[in-house]
């Protein structure tokens, strides 16, 4: 392994620790809830008679581990990631390589549990780290977008940084 994926690996690590210390840690790792306390719909801001279902495990989850996968191309990524455009694709093409040259490959992303409140969602996701001897737990948001379910600008921005490393190693 080179210096520069150590590097990222150990800031992944590093974040996601830190990251996991203002969260609940869940001692279950096959636990997972879903829960809804408003109607997505009604407040999703997009004007549309078409209801928006509640973002579910399943769909975080395959939206998140997608991130993290190289073969997804970043096109397919920035369709999930509020605010994303196809000028970000090369961002999340390098991330998802430099994110399993540390180790942190799709399978090791699982979604505990999600919270929908009208159009915005929190979803506790496990991280298993090559780099700890347990998961890490760590929240993520999720925001109703035309629609559909869409990773935060602010979580997007979290993850992209996770692989930058330490003074933006990952440029």
């Amino acid at each position: 392994m080179n210096t520069r994926a150590i590097i990222v690996a150990g800031a992944i690590a590093l974040t996601a620790l830190g990251t996991a210390a203002c969260s609940n840690s869940e001692t279950d790792s096959t636990a997972t809830t879903t829960s809804v306390s408003a109607p997505a719909a009604a407040a999703n801001g997009t004007g549309s008679a078409a209801a928006i279902a509640p973002l579910d495990q399943a769909t975080a989850q395959k939206d998140l581990r997608a991130l993290f996968d190289p073969s997804v191309p970043g096109t397919e990524k920035v369709t999930t990631v509020e605010g994303a455009t196809a000028a970000d694709a090369a961002k999340w093409d390098q991330f998802a390589k430099m994110a399993a040259q540390g180790g942190y490959t799709p399978d090791v992303i699982t979604v505990k549990s999600v919270t929908v409140t009208g159009p915005t969602a929190t979803s506790q996701v496990a991280v298993a780290s090559p780099h700890a001897p347990a998961p890490i737990t760590m929240p993520m948001t999720w925001t109703a977008q035309n629609d559909v379910w869409k990773l935060s600008a602010a979580s997007a921005a979290q993850l992209l940084a996770m692989g930058q490393g330490p003074s933006g190693a990952g440029q």
